[in-house]
């Protein structure tokens, strides 16, 4: 048989405008007021399809069309339609389409759709987009004709109960055939209160790192160890580990030890000897770490109390040796002695000035020698000067062994006077014929023993800063030393008073290491009853389990199996064929 040929799409186009009037007649109240906008558009989509379309597809093209109108036109059923044109090759038709339009507009202002998606009382073919003008409340059929899961989703339904039956009677079947458990459990003291006397921390972050630290003793390999040999178990700490449960009960320093067993004489006997092992194996640690502890201690304080005894040594022997406390006074009287030279050296100047002075003067007498030699000469004024000489020197001496307020300096003070007194006298009574001359020569005697005497005490000055300035120099060094060695005492004892306190704790804690602060407070009993397998909880689990996952699977097979948008239902293709000579004829 030869295949089908292709026919023009114009001449399928006019052959076809039925189909057109009657898809535009079903939607035209939906579109009031805009029929002409509504017929060319329609005109649009009928060439699109006529040009698209092939006989070699099987589906006549009435059915074609009506379905490609039907499913493009109801998009455009929420929003105005846009001002459209005619191509010219569609111009031949304008007349016949402004026809369709006129009737579809007068048909359109009398009535409203009875069933949205029939034309004439004949189906559309391929609607598939949901209504939004729909009045009345859509049946379960017209969702499914829609394309809505929710009316697909029911011949899922037995397929879901399935699932939940199956679930169920698993769960039975597994509660049926489980080995009953039996679990016993004992109550412990953490001892957080002893932990306090023997020193250990009061505050929370201690409290709960000591009860971890016992949660995890509970369950150490040591501990489980010692109970498979003491119970002769086949199991493995590991596996033993996993049949012990252990908790905190509150905010208290109580733990709860839970132990399973196939028997209920094996789970209490289970849990007491775990609890037996623990406290045997706490008690050794504790009384280990303890006597440690002390031991420590004791040799620390030891090697402080010799660093404490040597550094007190170190400070008695300097005290003795350098007396601090009188080199302390070393730096004022060597500034007082600097003072006292300045002084004595300012003095000197004006006495060798003023003895320059009166050394002129006297020259300027001693023009005439036979006057000079008479006065000089004259046994009385020699013996006054040098009386003057000694005085001023046994002056200057006292001044520098006594100081200058003694009784010894004031006396000699007065003798000076007296004896100057006694030279003037003395020169004016050889001198009659001339007393400047005498007084001149008196001045003189008197200049010369104070350059004398100042010399004499600056000399002394010169000597007592020379032995005072190395001094001072060692009293400062002294002293840096005098402090460093009194810090190391201080350090070393602070030292030693820490390390005695540490050792009484730690003396204190390994007395009480024998009696282990963790006691039992409920021993671990016979259980009345097995633990419950919680049967009715777990049929309750297994049926929300199992109706979620069904009707979540029957919810995407639903959608999978849904028409997507533009593409004919399965049911309306399959009949399209069948119905199309009758719409035809």
């Amino acid at each position: 048989m030869p295949a089908p040929q292709p026919q023009d799409p114009l001449s399928l186009f006019e052959a076809h405008l039925g189909v057109l009037a009657r898809v535009v007649q079903a939607l035209a109240p939906a579109h009031a007021g805009q029929a002409r906008a509504l017929v060319t558009l329609a005109a649009l989509l009928l060439l699109r399809a006529a040009t698209e379309w092939r006989p070699a597809s099987g589906l006549r093209f009435s059915a074609y069309a009506e379905a490609t109108l039907g499913s493009e036109l109801l998009r455009h059923l929420d929003r105005p339609l846009p001002p459209l044109a005619l191509p010219p090759e569609l111009a031949p038709f304008a007349s016949r389409l402004q026809g369709v339009a006129d009737a579809v507009a007068r048909e359109a202002s009398g009535r409203l759709p009875a069933v949205v998606g029939q034309a004439g009382g004949r189906p559309l073919v391929g609607v598939s987009v949901p209504l939004a003008l729909v009045p009345e409340p859509a049946s379960p059929g017209e969702e499914a004709a829609r394309g809505l899961p929710w009316g697909r989703m029911r011949r899922h339904l037995p397929a879901v109960l399935g699932l939940v039956l199956a679930t169920e009677l698993g769960v039975l079947a597994h509660a049926w055939h489980t080995p009953p458990v039996w679990v016993a459990r004992a109550t412990l003291d953490s001892g957080l209160g002893a932990q306090r006397l023997l020193g250990g921390g009061g505050d929370w972050f201690s409290q709960g790192t000591l009860i971890a630290n016992v949660m995890e003793l509970l369950k150490c390999r040591t501990v489980l160890t010692a109970v498979i040999g003491t119970l002769k178990l086949a199991d493995t700490p590991e596996t033993l580990a996993r049949r012990l449960t252990v908790s905190r009960l509150g905010q208290a320093g109580l733990l709860r030890l839970e132990a399973e067993a196939s028997e209920a004489p094996a789970a209490a006997e289970l849990a007491n000897t775990v609890v037996r092992e623990f406290l045997r194996y706490y008690a050794s640690t504790q009384s280990l770490d303890a006597r440690s502890d002390q031991a420590f201690f004791e040799s620390q304080t030891r090697a402080a109390a010799r660093r404490l005894r040597e550094a007190e040594g170190a400070l008695t022997r300097f005290r003795r040796d350098r007396v601090p406390e009188l080199q302390a006074a070393l730096p004022g009287r060597t500034s007082d002695t600097l003072a006292q030279r300045d002084e004595a050296a300012r003095s000197l100047a004006a006495t060798t000035a003023a003895l320059a002075v009166v050394q002129r003067e006297l020259a300027a007498i001693r023009r005439d020698p036979l006057l000079s030699e008479r006065i000089l000469d004259q046994q009385a004024v020699v013996t006054a000067g040098d009386r003057l000489r000694d005085l001023a020197a046994n002056l200057a001496d006292a001044k520098a062994l006594y100081g200058p307020a003694s009784p010894v300096v004031k006396g000699l003070q007065a003798q000076l006077a007296r004896a100057r007194s006694q030279l003037r006298t003395s020169a004016t009574e050889a001198t009659e014929q001339n007393p400047a001359l005498a007084e001149a020569r008196a001045r003189l005697v008197q200049l010369r023993a104070d350059a004398a005497m100042q010399r004499a005490r600056l000399t002394s000055l010169d000597a007592t800063l020379a032995r005072l300035h190395p001094q001072t120099r060692q009293a400062s060094q002294d002293h840096v030393r005098h402090d460093q060695l009194t810090r190391d005492v201080k350090v070393a004892e602070g030292h030693y008073m820490e390390l005695q306190t540490r050792l009484g704790q730690s003396t204190l804690a390994a007395m009480g290491a024998t009696s282990v602060p963790v006691s039992v407070v409920d021993p671990a009993v016979v259980p009345p009853e097995p633990e419950g397998a919680k049967l009715p909880l777990k049929l309750v689990l297994g049926a929300l389990l199992s109706l979620g996952l069904g009707g979540l699977a029957s919810y995407v097979a639903a959608l999978a199996s849904a028409r997507r948008p533009g593409q004919p239902p399965p049911e309306a293709a399959a009949e399209a064929p069948a119905d199309a000579p009758a719409r035809a004829a």
